[in-house]
């Protein structure tokens, strides 16, 4: 396998909705209460009372996907240098942000 998740966000902006594809809302939901929803979990939805687990991504952001500085073990990825518009910029867990993109 290849490593994805740091590219998912990404790649879904740039073949499905900037192009027009799928609506932005609709990938948003496919990332979130869907799985959850598959998976039996209370996660994916920000409510009052909700566990307060966010990415808040900027769609038009653009950024080069380098191995090198990867988070993942595992260096092998079709997306060395490539391009992309769209990326998360902080992640929030149980309401303490976790991780935040350097500028």
């Amino acid at each position: 396998g290849i490593t994805g998740l740091e590219t998912a966000i990404a790649l879904s902006l740039q073949v499905l909705v900037h192009p027009g594809k799928v609506p932005l809302m609709r990938v948003i939901e496919m990332f979130t209460t869907g799985p959850a929803r598959v998976l039996k979990l209370d996660r994916g939805r920000l409510a009052p009372g909700a566990c307060a687990d966010v990415t808040i991504f900027d769609p038009n952001l653009v950024w080069t996907y380098d191995v090198n500085k990867t988070h993942s073990k595992s260096k092998n990825s079709p997306f060395h240098n490539q391009e992309f518009r769209g990326a998360p910029v902080a992640t929030i867990v149980n309401g303490k942000i976790v991780h935040q993109r350097e500028r």
